[in-house]
């Protein structure tokens, strides 16, 4: 398959965010990460999580596991780099992680406004096997080149949480 590498620089321009046109860059012109990660904490709150529309179906400000998997994209495309921010956010998925060791599909949102409907009634107190699994797989791709997400203790508790798959 041809890719025409101009026209996906052209719709970058026109229609991507700044996250995603450094996250191309970093990949496509092979440049520093720091570009990527500078735009990722755009996205990040002080408590570690992300928030502000990282999962962009996800508007609300607050730091949301949906959005905690996209920051683990990030952090999986700067190998070999890492990023203190990966252990934070595992730090910050430790504190929102349920008694069963799951996360919650989403947290109750300040701002519904520009979220889908699937996120702003969600039941914190239940925990989502999807959301768990999909932050956890991601986490565990960041955990190939980072040694302080491999030995996180939230990493062990998520994955010990999900099924066995034979």
């Amino acid at each position: 398959m041809n890719i025409d590498l101009a026209a996906a620089i052209d719709f970058m321009a026109a229609h991507a965010r700044v996250l995603d046109r450094r996250r191309f860059e970093m990949l496509n012109e092979h440049r520093d990460p720091s570009a990527a990660l500078a735009a990722l904490d755009g996205y990040r709150n002080g408590n570690g999580g992300y928030g502000w529309g990282l999962e962009p179906d996800l508007r609300s400000p607050e730091s949301q596991p949906g959005a905690a998997a996209h920051a683990f994209e990030v952090f999986e495309e700067i190998a070999p780099a890492t990023a203190s921010q990966a252990t934070a956010l595992c730090d910050w998925l430790d504190s929102v992680t349920l008694p069963d060791g799951g996360l919650p599909f989403a947290l109750p949102l300040g701002v519904a406004a520009g979220s889908g409907p699937w996120w702003t009634a969600p039941d914190a107190s239940r925990s989502s096997l999807q959301i768990t699994a999909v932050t956890a797989a991601g986490a565990h791709r960041v955990a190939a080149h980072d040694s302080a997400v491999a030995a996180h203790p939230w990493l062990r508790q998520a994955t010990e949480v999900l099924p066995d798959r034979d």
